[in-house]
């Protein structure tokens, strides 16, 4: 289940810490959100809100000392301390999932991952893996550049489905698992004539839940 949270432009960000601010069970599905702390501007150049939640017991926590001058943006400019953590499996072969579940087959979602390289690999190592929607093909592979943002999002919803999941998960020549800085989660919201006092059927995209580690 996914909560909808009115922030002050009607999104979160959440990153992935180990203070537990939503807290992510053991099938790694969101169920509850504890307020504990919050990053926005100056953090935040948009004054984005970003809060924290604890990762499931499948993943490890990576992290480096990270500021706004070391990270190399994208037009995005996620905040650099949500940057500066992130998550991995434990088990090197298996894939980092998580997922969703709709209120109605007919919701549609856009989804948004950023990605950053907290390690700086050795010459024998590579980070590259795959990204998939329900077994779609979101993007992919997928190389993070150390200290480079990147952000992968969905340019078409993910509608017609009860549960979503997404999947990061190694190539064959990957010698390291995947990462996940952050994701964003958002349901697409139908207005009225009424609400809009414009056209019937515009649409806007309403917060659901969105993360960074």
């Amino acid at each position: 289940m996914l909560f909808q949270i009115i922030s002050q432009k009607d999104s979160l960000r959440y990153y992935l810490l180990t203070l537990l601010f939503i807290y992510i069970n053991a099938s790694n599905s969101i169920t509850d959100i504890y307020f504990l702390v919050i990053y926005r501007y100056k953090d935040d150049v948009y004054d984005r809100i970003w809060l924290p939640y604890e990762s499931s017991n499948d993943w490890a926590r990576l992290n480096t000392s990270l500021n706004n001058d070391d990270l190399v943006q994208d037009r995005y400019k996620p905040a650099a301390i949500v940057m500066s953590t992130a998550v991995t499996s434990l088990n090197a072969s298996a894939p980092l999932q998580f997922h969703w579940d709709a209120d109605n087959e007919n919701d549609q979602y856009y989804s948004y991952l950023l990605f950053n390289e907290v390690e700086k690999l050795a010459e024998n190592e590579t980070r590259a893996f795959i990204i998939t929607v329900n077994r779609d093909l979101l993007y992919g592979p997928l190389i993070p550049k150390y200290q480079k943002v990147t952000t992968v999002y969905c340019r078409k919803p993910s509608t017609r489905a009860k549960r979503y999941q997404i999947s990061l998960s190694k190539t064959e020549n990957s010698t390291l698992p995947p990462i996940l800085n952050a994701f964003e989660i958002y349901k697409v919201k139908e207005f009225s004539r009424s609400e809009t006092q414009q056209e019937d059927g515009m649409l806007a995209l309403n917060f659901l839940v969105s993360f960074a580690v």
